[in-house]
């Protein structure tokens, strides 16, 4: 991901959870470094390293949900420009029906291009 400030990092913060709700895996996956590094407990592989590995993270995830849903409750910019740490509470709905709404923690490094 790319920011040359802290008006940017947001945008794209918001950005990549509005492609994420909107299942819109080619529009996340644009926004990604090619060495990016993914992490979620409740993906099947936990640490995704790179983007092809994210690929299929994505894929599984965005298969399984019927919606997802994330709204920030808190952004802390960092100091630096280049990175945040967001706190969203999210609601997403699994084929199926199954609702999930749990408080989640996301770090954001950004890399200038």
């Amino acid at each position: 991901m790319s920011a040359t400030d802290t008006t940017n990092t947001r945008e794209i913060v918001d950005l990549t959870f509005s492609t994420l709700m909107a299942k819109d895996a080619t529009g996340f996956l644009a926004l990604i470094a090619e060495d990016a590094v993914f992490f979620d407990p409740h993906y099947p592989v936990q640490n995704m390293k790179g983007k092809a590995a994210i690929t299929e993270g994505i894929a599984w995830g965005l298969g399984s949900m019927e919606s997802m849903g994330f709204k920030v409750e808190k952004y802390f910019p960092g100091e630096d420009g280049q990175s945040a740490a967001v706190e969203v509470a999210t609601s997403h709905v699994l084929k199926g029906g199954k609702k999930l709404n749990f408080p989640q923690a996301f770090v954001f490094e950004f890399k200038t291009v």
